[in-house]
């Protein structure tokens, strides 16, 4: 006997579900496509590492980067350091973000 829609209620309950498990899948797909697109464009930022040009004068000399800061810290261009046996030195980016 049909009911609303001119349809039998089981069949329409049936139609319901299979429609409610594809948005399921649809939705499942979207959500995964959309993680990975934030992973690349994550891994992409992270990619883009600054070079460091170094020119070593006669001898052996160093610096620690423990000057700059601790871990993590943003170096400014430009930036100064001193060696360990006091030299005293400039440096900038390239391209200064």
């Amino acid at each position: 006997m049909p009911g609303k829609n001119g349809c039998v209620t089981h069949i329409c309950d049936e139609r319901s579900f299979v429609h409610a498990e594809r948005m399921k899948l649809r939705i499942g797909t979207m959500r995964k496509i959309f993680l990975a697109l934030i992973a690349l464009l994550m891994g992409a930022l992270a990619a883009n590492a600054d070079s460091l040009v170094t020119v070593r004068p006669a001898g052996t000399d160093s610096f620690y980067w423990s000057q700059f800061g601790p871990d993590q810290t943003p170096i400014p261009s430009p930036f100064s350091f001193t060696t360990t046996n006091g030299v005293s030195g400039t440096g900038s980016y390239a391209n200064p973000a």
